[in-house]
């Protein structure tokens, strides 16, 4: 008997199987069924069986009848061979060579098996060279234009179904030889729409290739299907392979960086492998997670960074409701759908491999470092500053004579990144494959660091019968990246830039350099040091993929089965040497090793049926079932020790076992949905579409596991009506309007409202006794996070759809935000529980615009988008968190802090305007705007002093306007690409590496501040404030002062491309031949001053509820790696 089990977080029956097991099964059945997949077409004539019952049939019938079963195709001639005469045949499961003996038994025809090729001849037309193909096969010529009548250079003219074509020439003339007469020439050009033509014995074909129209036929992802953009009800932007292909990246989503209105996509750091932070938008949370999730080929995932760019066809983004609401609770944030590259119908193998080969440098770099001579000279200022006495004599500083070391410079270095990828992809009629494989090696701007990726994968999909189809999407990765470990807070990078000039880099013994004087060493060890006895290593492997089965059970309705397995395997190595005492970094004298393994198995079960039906003419109804299991699995051990014998011996064994820490961790989640789509459309005019979404999950207590999430969503194509007939120059125009509600619960943890326990040792009659206690605080009346999305847009393509207008007006609500909150001690409890409270709403504007045109040999591309977000707490609860730069009516995370009047300059200043105690002449001016009451309640009216209720909103780290650009130009063979990226309205705190080094213990400041500082006989005109050593008139703190307009305008990508002619490469055996040459992050036109505009800059509240990303360095990311400067060159050559 079998056995069921009850789900207690879910409270479902289902039935009892190990779930190991049936992981492992399902991996191997994805691998099984892509490696079957994508190897069976190089038998095709040995596997495919045949089934023929003719009587009465001619020979043209029959081969016929096996054309049509299968992807074979034959090539004869009706002089030689006798195509009239009958036969009668009748063969069940046989192959192609067993058939064709029966069919031309007791005749000297013979033939010839190529792949899906089949020559029939005979002896004598073979004798006298006067066989079939040679017969058959003629020389065609002909003339390309466009509808002007201009020619068209670089058309490609192929003979479909093999890899025998040309390209025209610059006068549109074309000439290709061995063309047999019953083939089908196929002409295509970028930005033109394709065409077929039958030769049918002719010698001469000339044929006018019409511009392709932009985007109304265009065929768009959409969840769990596709759609024409023209029928599209929803907000949905799809980048096609054209437009990033050349792009260098080792990440797909920086393809994306200023590609798609409201999509905001920033790298996390310069470092080789980092990721981006990716918003659709903007901010939907404050605690919760405000990232899409990724659909790939349709297996929903966190993440895309371990997918090869090359392998993807489109990427589209998904917007508002009526486009991510049949993804439900996970997609509250939006979706990015991915769709990789698959076989084509080509019946030959097409072979194409890349290589890219690149320099990088440090790029947008705006920050100076004073040298040694102005170090010491400020060091002795600030100390006088402070009326402080120097604590060295004119003797020491003999010991820094001839030092003045760059450290920024001695940590950085020139970065090389080279890819290598290959596929291979054919296919016909029954079955088609994508293998490719491809290799990427990057050595990082900083020393120490560098990352590598290998990527194979395996798509194919094949077409039992006319009912039954299967297929499967592949990916295979395998990564390493490494850099060092951070100390005291710091990396290579942050530590390099806070390094006095003073530092030697060796001291004569050949020890890592410091300063020679205790008196003003800082505490940051050497950046030098940390290169050599400091690394992070962060290896991973894994696969992602599906394997799908679908019947086409009736005319318009169809099931489709799909499994879907993530898998991934994680190690990450840490190791801190042991520091020479004179760093003077307390407990530094240990080493310390870190090995942690980290195991995710994620896998989904869809179960879809999908009916389509036209009746009545003008009535069309699509509808679309859906039930879907997830469940995903973690699994952490890390092992921790310290005093290895010395810094070489990086291994745990060797540690002191007195010193050990060990970890292991198990956690599993689980989602279970069922969800329903519904379209109709009526003359193709008027559109509506309704999708709803119920969703049940493991990390809620009962009572509120289950979620259900609506849409609704209309469309009016303006332009079919009568009365807009006349304007021929409108090609579309297009009303949209959409209504839903989206639930977010991914944030929460695993078991976030389920208590556990830890283990608690205590001491009972003088014996340890281990026990148990509970280990956090839960809130078991915990909901879902729920945003309400309304749209509404119009687009218009005009001028035969040459250019175009996608807009999008959007009001986006989130209520019953997560919120943690902090318990006092007196709980005896751990952590904070999270709650729902409050009321976020982000209003905005998407904006894209676009103009294709072909001239003669000439063809522009241009694109535009413009995006505007303005984010608003509307109810906080009755919460005070201005503190947190949040407050109702003003944007999330914004500044918080003093308004200002400059530097006091005078007497007179200091003692006519309130300030902090402490304060001099040379110190920023606060402003006194507010008080406090009796009862501690600001009052709205200054109190005469300064102090925290002066603290009041003065700045955004949202940008009102995000904006970005493509262009393209290309002049027969000869293509420019224009990418521009940029936004404006934003603030940045600049306090880092400025106000604060000074009196902080840092050992370096920048220049730019500190010698424009203060100083009442030397420069009373400083514009920045005086220096010291404790920062007593508090010129630190958080103000206007220091925040500084981050608008930028970067030149993101320029690429040069050149398609080499045909008659030069088909010598070579080539079909196409590309050479090309990029630079990435070429410049950013900005005023801002510092480091890192164009890197992640993301705040949010930490666990303990208080605003990340605020810290001097944060703010300026001084601790994050610019994006580097990329030049390369590659080719592209396809066989």
């Amino acid at each position: 008997m079998k056995k069921k089990v009850w789900d207690h977080a879910l409270g479902i029956l289902l039935p009892s199987a190990n779930k190991i097991l049936l992981k492992m099964k399902l991996t191997l059945c994805i691998i099984l069924f892509s490696f079957l997949g994508a190897f069976a077409s190089e038998s095709y004539s040995q596997t495919t069986k045949l089934t023929l019952e003719l009587k009465n049939s001619t020979v043209r019938n029959a081969l016929g009848a096996i054309e049509n079963q299968s992807e074979f195709f034959f090539l004869y001639s009706e002089k030689i061979v006798d195509v009239n005469r009958e036969v009668n045949i009748e063969v069940h499961g046989s192959t192609i060579e067993k058939i064709l003996d029966k069919i031309f038994a007791g005749t000297n025809v013979y033939y010839t098996v190529k792949g899906r090729q089949i020559v029939l001849t005979t002896p004598e037309a073979s004798l006298f060279e006067t066989s079939s193909v040679t017969e058959q096969q003629k020389s065609v010529s002909g003339k390309v234009t466009d509808s002007s009548g201009s020619p068209l250079p670089g058309v490609s003219v192929v003979v479909k179904g093999t890899t025998n074509g040309t390209i025209t020439d610059g006068n549109g003339n074309y000439s290709l030889p061995n063309v047999p007469e019953n083939a089908t020439l196929q002409y295509s050009f970028v930005g033109m729409k394709g065409q077929e033509v039958v030769v049918g014995g002719k010698t001469t074909i000339s044929v006018i290739l019409k511009e392709e129209s932009i985007g109304i036929e265009e065929v768009v992802a959409i969840g769990y299907g596709t759609v024409k953009r023209g029928d599209l009800t929803g907000s949905v932007s799809q980048l096609n392979v054209d437009k990033f292909e050349r792009v260098t990246t080792t990440n797909p989503l920086q393809a994306l960086q200023g590609r798609i209105a409201g999509l905001s996509v920033t790298p996390t750091s310069g470092q080789p492998g980092a990721g981006s932070s990716v918003k659709i938008h903007g901010t939907q949370s404050i605690n919760g997670t405000n990232s899409p999730i990724y659909v790939v080929d349709g297996t929903i995932s966190e993440s895309i960074d371990n997918i090869n760019t090359q392998d993807i066809e489109t990427l589209t983004v998904l917007k508002d409701a009526s486009a991510v609401a049949i993804y439900g609770s996970r997609a509250a944030n939006g979706v990015i759908l991915v769709t990789t590259k698959r076989g084509t119908k080509s019946k030959v193998p097409t072979i194409s491999f890349s290589s890219r080969q690149s320099v990088q440098q440090e790029s947008n770099l705006k920050v100076d470092y004073v040298n040694a001579d102005q170090w010491l000279e400020l060091i002795t200022e600030a100390y006088t500053n402070s009326g402080q006495s120097i604590k060295w004599t004119e003797a020491d500083l003999t010991n820094y004579k001839g030092v003045d070391v760059n450290w920024p410079k001695a940590v950085m270095q020139t970065g090389f990144l080279s890819s290598y990828d290959l596929s291979v992809e054919s296919g016909g009629d029954k079955s088609n494959y994508l293998v490719s494989a491809g290799y990427l090696d990057n050595t990082g701007i900083i020393k120490g660091q560098d990352y590598k990726r290998f990527n194979f994968r395996i798509n194919t999909d094949h077409k039992i019968n006319k009912v039954i189809s299967f297929g499967n999407s592949l990916n295979i990765f395998s990564s390493n990246q490494r850099s060092n470990t951070d100390i005291d807070g710091r990396n290579v990078y942050t530590a390099a830039f806070r390094y006095t000039p003073l530092n030697r880099q060796y001291e004569d013994n050949g020890d890592f350099g410091t300063i020679r004087n205790s008196n003003i060493e800082g505490r940051s060890p050497s950046p030098l040091w940390m290169l050599s006895n400091s690394a992070l290593g962060n290896k991973a492997k894994g696969l992602s993929g599906n394997i799908y089965l679908t019947f086409d059970i009736l005319k318009g309705l169809k099931m489709t089965t799909r499994g879907s397995l993530e898998w991934t395997n994680r190690d990450r190595n840490t190791f801190i040497g042991a520091m020479s005492p004179h760093y003077g970094m307390e407990g530094s004298n240990v080493n310390s090793i870190q090995k942690e393994n980290m195991q995710t198995a994620h896998w989904i079960g869809d179960f879809l049926l999908d009916y389509n039906k036209t009746f009545f003419e003008n009535h069309t109804i699509s509808v679309l079932l859906g039930y879907s299991l997830e469940d995903q699995t973690y699994e952490n051990l890390r092992g921790k020790r310290g005093g290895t014998p010395n810094n070489e011996i990086r291994y745990l064994d060797a540690g002191d076992p007195l010193t050990s820490v060990n970890a292991n961790s198990f956690s599993e989640w689980s989602f279970v949905s069922t969800f329903g789509r519904l379209n109709y459309s009526f003359m193709d005019k008027y559109y509506l579409s309704g999708v709803v979404r119920r969703d049940g999950t493991s990390r809620l207590a009962t009572g509120n596991k289950y979620g259900t999430f609506p849409s609704v969503s209309a469309a009016w194509r303006i332009t079919k009506e009568n009365f807009m007939s006349n304007l021929n120059w409108l090609n579309e125009l297009k009303l949209r309007a959409s209504y839903g509600t989206i639930g977010n619960i991914l944030s929460i943890d695993t078991y976030g409202t389920t208590s556990t326990l830890t283990q608690w040792n205590s001491i009972m009659n003088q014996q340890p006794v281990v026990g148990y206690t509970l280990a956090n605080a839960v809130n078991t009346d915990l909901t879902w996070e729920s945003t309400t999305k309304k749209n509404l847009g119009l687009d218009a393509y005009l001028f035969d759809s040459k250019f175009y207008i996608v807009s999008d007006f959007y009001i986006e609500d989130t209520k019953d935000l997560l919120f943690k909150q902090p318990l006092p001690y007196s709980t005896g409890l751990a952590g904070s529980p999270f709650i729902n409270a409050g009321h976020i709403r982000n209003t905005g504007f998407d904006l894209e615009l676009g103009y294709r045109k072909t001239v003669g040999d000439w063809k522009y591309d241009v694109s535009v988008n413009l995006s505007h977000i303005k984010n608003e707490a509307i109810d906080l609860d009755g919460r005070d968190m201005r503190t947190n730069g949040i407050e109702i009516g003003h944007p999330l995370f914004t500044a918080f802090g003093y308004k200002t009047n400059g530097i006091i300059r005078t007497d007179a200043d200091l003692k006519n305007n309130p300030q902090y105690a402490g304060k001099q002449i040379g110190d920023i001016w606060f402003l006194d705007i507010d008080g406090y009451d009796a009862k501690g309640k600001l009052t709205g009216t200054p109190d005469g002093k300064v102090d925290a209720a002066d603290r009041t909103l003065i700045g955004s780290v949202y940008p009102d306007l995000t904006f970005g650009a493509f262009g393209s130009i290309s002049y027969k063979d000869l293509t420019l690409q224009v990418q521009i990226q940029g936004l404006s309205g934003v603030d940045r705190d600049i306090r880092g590496g400025r106000a604060t080094d000074m009196f902080a213990g840092e050992p370096n400041v920048e220049a730019d501040y500190i010698l424009d500082r203060f100083h009442p006989t030397k420069n009373a005109n400083g514009q920045y404030p005086r220096v010291s050593i404790d920062d007593k008139g508090q010129n630190g703190s958080l103000s206007d002062f220091w925040l500084r307009d981050a608008s930028y305008l970067s030149i993101r990508n320029v690429n040069l491309n050149y398609d080499l002619p045909s008659e030069i490469i088909k010598k070579a055996g080539l079909y196409k031949l590309s050479i090309f040459g990029s630079v990435q992050n070429l410049y950013t036109f900005t005023s801002f001053y510092g480091t890192g505009m164009d890197v992640n800059f993301d705040p949010g509240l930490d666990s303990n509820q208080t605003i990340k990303n605020t810290n001097n360095e944060g703010s300026n990311n001084m601790t994050s790696i610019p994006v580097p400067r990329t030049w390369t060159i590659g080719l592209k050559a396809t066989f």
